[in-house]
């Protein structure tokens, strides 16, 4: 037989009625262990909080209704790995959700029909996708040591009130945030140290071109008319446009182009960088160009990233480079 403990607690917190921000301290838990989520029966009426050291899964929430709701609390599960369960539950809330410091998740993927969302302090999190946008969504992700995927908006709305992205080491790009439709307030990128690629800004830059961005303190800081202007998304980008192959941002190159390796990239083609138009290829800070083939260089090369070749192939380098960065050599 189910327990009611919980449904009383839940009952006892509709007296939480206002509005919880974001970046709220957690209360206490009440949902505190596995046997507690699995036995769960009853109405998340205002808060509820889930936090134990043996949660590994949340299961036992997919039978849950929501009612009026303000704060939703999952944190500090050291073991919890799936928040499966959760998904009816969350595309049904009108409340806000938090997901703080649960070390052993590594993927968040739901629909959300909240008013808020907060990820934050998920050390082993690498992916967030979050779809199908009901209301208006404050979105708050920061401080998730590994997150390197992030999607925003795959259903019919897509329209954010604000977004912040801050403090996520790992993160490199915001191509997630392409098909977001509106974003009502704003928009913060803030202290995301290997962040240096924002073209999943620019379709909606492009019609929202004074939409306030606060970017600041990230790899590269880019101001809307940057991003509006140079910043197609690509392997390799070049004359303000992004491609996903070599050869075809070859064939697109005009005389004296800087074709741009913008993304970690593997060429398996023996390949030669001509040298007749004056091309330069850079390879930019932090990212890695790996060839599994013979590549020979007969234009211009800079080399800011790292430059690897795989299985014995040969770098051969007959026009002019600068190595800034590193080549390896891997047999």
């Amino acid at each position: 037989m189910k327990s009611n403990i919980p449904f009383l607690l839940s009952v006892v917190l509709t007296t939480i009625s206002c509005s919880f921000g974001l970046s709220q301290t957690p209360p206490p838990c009440n949902l505190c262990s596995q046997a507690d989520v699995d036995n769960y029966s009853g109405v998340f009426l205002s808060s509820i909080s889930i936090s134990g050291e043996d949660i590994t899964n949340l299961d036992g929430m997919s039978s849950a209704t929501v009612g009026s709701g303000s704060a939703y609390y999952i944190y500090n599960n050291p073991r919890l790995k799936s928040i499966e369960g959760l998904s009816s539950v969350i595309s049904n809330s009108l409340g806000t959700w938090y997901f703080i410091n649960n070390d052993s998740l590594k993927s968040i993927d739901l629909p959300v029909g909240s008013t808020g969302l907060e990820i934050r302090d998920n050390d082993m999190l690498d992916s967030v996708r979050i779809i199908d946008f009901s209301i208006e969504l404050n979105v708050k992700i920061s401080n998730n040591l590994y997150l390197k995927s992030m999607v925003l908006g795959e259903g019919p709305s897509n329209v954010v009130k604000s977004i912040e992205v801050s403090s996520n080491s790992s993160l490199r790009n915001l191509d997630g945030l392409s098909t977001l439709i509106d974003v009502t307030e704003n928009i913060s990128i803030l202290n995301n140290p290997s962040l240096a690629e924002f073209c999943g800004l620019r379709p909606l830059l492009i019609t929202e071109p004074t939409l306030p961005l606060n970017i600041s303190g990230n790899l590269f800081n880019p101001s809307n008319t940057y991003i509006i202007t140079d910043g197609e998304c690509g392997n390799f980008i070049t004359n303000g446009s992004g491609f996903a192959t070599l050869q075809e941002a070859l064939a697109a190159a005009t005389d004296y182009s800087f074709i741009k390796v913008t993304r970690d990239v593997t060429i398996s083609d023996a390949t030669a960088f001509p040298g007749g138009q004056n091309l330069t290829l850079v390879v930019e800070p932090l990212r890695t160009l790996t060839l599994d083939a013979p590549f020979t260089n007969e234009g211009i090369i800079i080399n800011h990233g790292t430059i690897r070749m795989l299985n014995g192939n040969i770098f051969t380098n007959i026009g002019p480079s600068v190595m800034t960065g590193n080549l390896i050599l891997e047999e």
